[in-house]
């Protein structure tokens, strides 16, 4: 899987941050949006 500068810096804004919704006020985006951003089996690795 590829991933672009814009998925690597929303992950690593949700991880520190610990929420979407914090990631997304610190990006300044909606939380939809970093959540479209970020592909799901980033966020869930035990899914894959």
């Amino acid at each position: 899987m590829k991933s672009s500068i814009e998925e690597l810096i929303a992950f690593v804004t949700i991880v520190d941050s610990g929420a979407i919704v914090c990631a997304a006020a610190q990006l300044d985006q909606t939380t939809s949006g970093v959540s479209r951003t970020v592909p799901y089996n980033a966020l869930n690795p035990s899914l894959v």
